[in-house]
């Protein structure tokens, strides 16, 4: 293993733990083991079915993103998400992601700098979905908690670059490629021109971003996944008796996305307990009950996906060894 690769992986294990310190350092475990025992089994089936529908969607947004570049089925990316969520269960640093865009652009013949891209267009638009989630609940009137108004700003400012810098690939292409090779122009000719084949490859994940219709399809998708997601918050939180308005389970889906999106270790451990805590904190729930929730939602979640994503990758014909492998190998693809 690369040293790059060890020291991101070892950041990912040390935020996972600072992050799991963070919130547990106040709880007492006798209560959340009591809370946990006592919780609702009616809710797991409805997490359940909603928390399938959302990789449904997702896989459907992405054969959206992809189509102008390959035509593709649903059916045919949903066990290339399973894997790649299963992969994340198992692997730091949302390797996983990585795992799904090797396992994809192999069994489909795409380039994987194209299927990357794609991945970042997906991005995007979970970023656009965060910023409508925190206008809704702003609108509520609802207290917002410091650390999530600071990444609301951020995330605004990084999404507004993003998409900045894609309306620039899409819909001025040719200038975006004198600026690209303009940069690259103190590195070796083969090798600038090798880079600057794989931009012009990447370039063609964003082409979707180019037809209003199937950005609007794109983006209503986005707030269907990720409103199932909040309902699967919603449940985990009434399965512990956590009595809150629909706009904490929306707050809290925020904290959830954002606490993803950090450095992390297998499975998100700490970064989604901690995104519990602080999104409740404004409702006066108590760190208990906000991990108690956080643990019903973690593990059902964790444990279907691991069996779902084992599952489809055995109907591909794909083993723990071989899934390590498309990390390590799209890691190194993708630098």
């Amino acid at each position: 293993m690369a040293v790059r690769q060890k020291l991101a992986i070892s950041l990912g294990l040390a935020a996972s733990g600072l992050f799991l310190w963070l919130a547990l350092r106040d709880a007492d475990f006798a209560t959340i083991g009591t809370t946990i025992a006592t919780a609702n089994p009616a809710m797991i089936l409805p997490f359940l079915c909603s928390l399938f529908v959302f990789y449904w969607l997702k896989s459907s947004r992405w054969t959206l993103i992809l189509s102008p570049a390959a035509k593709l089925r649903t059916a045919e990316l949903f066990p290339v998400v399973m894997i790649g969520y299963a992969g994340t269960a198992i692997l730091p640093m949302q390797l996983g992601e990585l795992v799904r865009a090797y396992i994809a652009a192999r069994r489909h013949a795409l380039p994987i700098s194209l299927v990357l891209t794609s991945i970042g267009v997906e991005r995007v638009f979970d970023l656009l979905t965060i910023l409508a989630l925190l206008a809704a609940v702003l609108a509520t009137g609802q207290a917002m908690p410091d650390a999530l108004t600071k990444a609301g700003y951020a995330i605004a400012a990084v999404t507004i670059f993003a998409l900045a810098a894609a309306a620039f690939f899409v819909f001025r292409q040719a200038q975006a490629f004198r600026l690209a090779n303009s940069i690259l122009r103190p590195l070796p000719d083969r090798i600038r021109n090798a880079v600057m084949s794989q931009v012009e490859v990447a370039t063609r994940g964003l082409h979707s971003l180019a037809r209003p219709r199937l950005v609007a399809r794109i983006a209503w998708n986005s707030l269907l996944q990720w409103g199932l997601m909040g309902l699967c918050i919603w449940l985990s939180l009434n399965a512990v008796a956590v009595q809150v308005p629909v706009s904490a389970a929306a707050l809290v889906l925020v904290a959830t996305i954002i606490g993803i999106s950090l450095p992390t270790g297998p499975g998100y451990i700490g970064n989604i307990q901690l995104a519990f805590v602080i999104a409740l904190q404004p409702f006066g729930i108590p760190a208990v009950q906000a991990i108690a929730a956080s643990v019903f939602y973690h593990a059902l979640a964790y444990i279907s996906v691991l069996l779902a994503g084992a599952y489809c990758a055995r109907r591909l014909g794909l083993g723990t060894a071989e899934i390590r492998k498309s990390a390590q190998q799209s890691t190194l693809d993708a630098e």
